[in-house]
Order: structure tokens, then sequence, then C-alpha cells
């Protein structure tokens, strides 16, 4: 009968007899923050997630506003403009979500068509990642008032607060 043992030795480092230096390979203090092997991690240390001390980029209102028009009023930008909303992320790690509307000439996507950003989309709609590429979807009011989704979609929030897209 053959017997195959699988593994690595474990050695000693420090000084001979001096079990306060004493430490296993690969549990050198290597500065680095880490926790226990856990089940299925195949035995191996893994880094942590460590928190630079921010509430993660929210504050009470969740993020800093700069809207110059309303997506869901056609008429808050000028004939032939149509307003566009979008949300900018943090530059830094404690740094807030800026949420921007902004007026740009319309573009001439309506539902469904691609777009490669907002100005690439009529006026009520919004350029938006979806399940089938970036397309043109008509902007909505989540809390269920006008304008509301033509008849087949449903309104389903976008990434700024309060703006919705028909899907």
């Amino acid at each position: 009968m053959l017997v195959v043992l699988v593994g690595c030795a474990r050695s000693r480092t420090g000084v001979e007899g001096d079990a306060s230096d004493a430490r296993v390979d690969g549990d050198i203090d290597s500065g680095r923050h880490g926790r226990e092997a856990g089940p299925g991690d195949g035995g191996f240390d893994f880094d942590v997630y460590v928190d630079p001390g921010c509430d993660g980029g929210r504050r009470d209102g969740g993020g800093t506003t700069s809207y110059e028009c309303d997506p869901l009023e056609p008429e808050s930008c000028g004939p032939g403009y149509g307003c566009y909303a979008y949300a900018s992320p943090p530059t830094t790690p404690c740094g807030e979500e800026v949420f921007i509307s902004f007026c740009n000439i319309a573009g001439p996507g309506t539902q469904g068509a691609d777009c490669s950003g907002h100005t690439a989309c009529a006026a009520g709609h919004l350029c938006v990642v979806t399940g089938a590429g970036t397309q043109c979807v008509r902007a909505c009011d989540v809390a269920g008032g006008e304008p509301r989704c033509p008849r087949g979609f449903l309104c389903r929030s976008t990434d700024v607060p309060g703006y919705g897209a028909c899907f």
C-alpha cells in the first residue's frame, strides 16, 4: 500500500526556545489587516475592507443637488430643449454623490432608442443602462404622479432620487 501525504511542512522563525517570538510561516505580521480563514476560503487569509472613517459618502440628504430644471416638466427648459438628470459619483473616498439636472438641445431618441448620452434623447426621456443596452427611456414620477409610463411599462427608480424611468 502506497500512502502519499500532501502539504507543507511548518517551520518556525525566531530564536530557538524563545516561544514569545515564534511564528508559523504565513503568519508573519505584514501589517495587512485580515481575518481568519473561513469555510470555503480554501484555507487562505483574505484582506478585509477597512472603513476610511466616513459614512459611505452619504450625509443627511444623501447627496448634493444641482438642479437647473425638472425632467418631469418639459416646460422647465425652453422650446427645443430637454431637461436631463444624472448622478455624478463621489471623487474622493468620503465624498458625496452630486445629483444634476440641466437643459440642453433635445435629441431625437424616444423609448428604446440607443443612446450614448442624455442629449441623444428627446425631451422627457433619459439615457439609462438597461438589460438591452444603453437606451432612451421616458422619464416618470416614481411617486405615482404625472408623467406616468405608457401602457405596458413600469416606472422604476433611477440613480437620481425622485426621478424614474419607464421599463
